[in-house]
């Protein structure tokens, strides 16, 4: 299933993603793409939730337009046993985006389908704007460096918006790169 598009060099091959430098950097890489393509403050990534708020608090993005909404809307949005965490949860369109590897695409369709599922009962139960998947339309860049190691290039081109929107599947290659 790994696409062509993405230019390939002829000294690259696909390496592993499973350390966690690699798959933490190609996250990073894609929030930053994110962040880019919609800089506003409605806007709250997985990284900002597991990084310093461990307390089993959520804050809310800074600045966001419906404060009340989006406190009572974290309030709720938590597991039993672990902070739930979406790669993003994008207020203003009010979709989520799970970033995987394509061996985990299952996972993260899955993943997506139960946070829609919890906004779903959040929404009934407080009100507000549902929460659609079909609404989920970023792309990332077809190509990125990985950050912090100019000899990995992140492909994104194996996404597939037919399978599950907002499932943003990436593949990582070694060797000289040229990133769009």
């Amino acid at each position: 299933m790994i696409g062509s598009s993405c230019t390939r060099h002829p000294n690259q091959e696909w390496t592993s993603a499973a350390p966690r430098a690699v798959w933490l950097a190609a996250n990073w890489a894609l929030e930053l793409a994110f962040k880019k393509a919609r800089d506003d403050n409605q806007i709250l990534f997985g990284s900002e939730i597991l990084s310093g708020f461990g307390s089993g608090l959520t804050l809310m993005p800074r600045g966001s337009a419906d404060r009340a909404f989006t406190k009572a809307f974290l309030d709720c949005f938590r597991g039993l046993e672990k902070q739930l965490a979406p790669d993003v949860i994008d207020f203003r369109e009010r979709v989520f985006y799970e970033f995987k590897t394509e061996g985990f695409a299952k996972e993260g369709a899955r993943q997506l389908s139960g946070y829609y599922r919890i906004a779903a009962g959040i929404v009934a139960e407080i009100g507000g704007p549902p929460w659609k998947q079909e609404n989920a339309h970023w792309m990332p860049p077809e190509t990125m460096l990985l950050p912090g190691d100019r000899n990995k290039q992140i492909c994104t081109h194996i996404t597939n918006y037919s399978y599950s929107k907002g499932l943003i599947l990436y593949a990582v290659w070694q060797g000289a790169t040229t990133a769009k």
